[in-house]
């Protein structure tokens, strides 16, 4: 399914594993010298810089060239309707394919920049119908371009393992899910909350289970972002200042009205507790992803609780739970500077390099990488004894 060569991407993850080793004092340069030359990629991979200049590039030039072809055919008068952008969407993406083909290119800007315009464009087309065909009701309409995009980014990210196509793909999915379940009626709007934190709960589950798969492995940077918003979702769906705006969206009440939740104390206690447990997880079980999560959303929880109750100006509250986190993290930094129960300052991946990339191996099958069954050196001979073959004579 991936447009991407395979090899190449396994060969791009084991040089990326070997500099780790490399860094981490492991191999040496030798060592890692050999593992790359024996694991090549052919993918073009610009620099930071040149990529984002590639980017702009190829935008402008997109957008010049349809713009171009839209004054073109100006007075045909096509150019209004869904079907022009659908067009152009398409183009795109056909660019697109050919251009990773031929020219190699491998999240380099070139294929990022046509990569959302194709996807913006195709996504813009979708909208336009629905919101042409008066058939539909309010919520029938936006459930089903809600599951279009969905599909449509879904496929995009299982074609190119790309970041911002999952982040739209995760948030379409939660738009099927708040328009289809809101439109239930008071039992769907009551349980709304809950029903959104089961099913970030069940996503960041699946998407930590599938990491453990190889077969996954040219997606785990795009499983690792459906985690980090699963952890954020699973938060925000019951954090209690968006619980009390969205019921009121809900029942086209006043937005800064502050009306009363049904099971307030719940939404209170998820508030201020999760982003502790987020943080116990992450230390439990060495997980940064749970780790940074909890401590981002500290803050939230501070927003929040001074949203409604004014101890303090709440420039005051967020300086002070910035005072307290980056203090906890100073004395942690100082506390683990000798490695302490299997957690230590240093950035260290020497565990992971060792689950996940035979270090050794790669060592071996880099320094002697003749071709097995090679003739040997014909510098050396043997033979040249004078005692019945045995070559043990002093003329040896």
């Amino acid at each position: 399914m991936i447009i991407y060569n395979k090899t190449w991407l396994a060969n791009l993850r084991i040089i990326h594993k070997a500099e780790q080793a490399h860094h981490e004092g492991l191999i040496s340069q030798v060592e890692l010298t050999h593992i790359t030359e024996s694991h090549p990629v052919g993918f073009y991979l610009p620099s930071v810089f040149v990529r984002g200049g590639l980017f702009i590039l190829t935008v402008i030039v997109a957008i010049l060239s349809c713009g171009l072809l839209s004054l073109l055919i100006l007075d045909a008068h096509i150019i209004d309707g869904f079907g022009w952008s659908l067009f152009l969407g398409i183009g795109c993406y056909v660019a697109l394919e050919v251009m990773v083909k031929d020219k190699k290119y491998f999240h380099s800007g070139v294929d990022e920049a046509l990569l959302y315009m194709a996807g913006a464009l195709i996504s813009g087309s979708m909208i336009s119908v629905i919101d042409n065909l008066h058939a539909y009701a309010y919520h029938s309409g936006y459930i089903f371009c809600s599951l279009l995009i969905f599909l449509f980014c879904i496929f995009l990210t299982l074609r190119f393992a790309d970041v911002i196509t999952t982040i739209a793909a995760f948030a379409s999915f939660f738009a099927i899910l708040f328009f289809s379940w809101s439109n239930l009626g008071s039992i769907g709007e009551a349980t709304l909350p809950f029903i959104t934190m089961a099913a970030a709960g069940v996503l960041y589950w699946l998407s930590a289970k599938a990491q453990l798969r190889s077969d996954y492995a040219n997606y785990h940077t795009c499983l690792d972002v459906v985690q980090i918003l699963g952890l954020i979702t699973l938060y925000v769906a019951g954090n209690y200042y968006v619980v009390q705006k969205v019921g009121n969206a809900l029942h086209n009440f006043s937005y800064e009205q502050n009306t009363t939740v049904p099971f307030g104390f719940i939404f209170w206690i998820w508030t201020i507790a999760v982003p502790f447990v987020y943080i116990g997880f992450g230390i439990r079980k060495k997980n940064v992803i749970l780790l940074r999560t909890g401590l981002l959303l500290i803050a939230a929880a501070v927003f929040t609780f001074r949203n409604y109750y004014h101890l303090l100006p709440i420039e005051t509250m967020l300086t002070l739970a910035g005072v307290l986190v980056t203090g906890l993290a100073y004395w942690i930094h100082q506390y683990l500077k000798v490695p302490k129960h299997g957690f230590t300052q240093e950035s260290l991946n020497k565990t992971d390099l060792m689950e996940h990339i035979k270090v050794e191996s790669l060592i071996v099958a880099g320094t002697f990488s003749e071709t097995p069954g090679a003739p040997a050196d014909p510098a050396f001979k043997f033979g040249g004894g004078s005692a019945g073959g045995g070559g043990s004579s002093s003329s040896f």
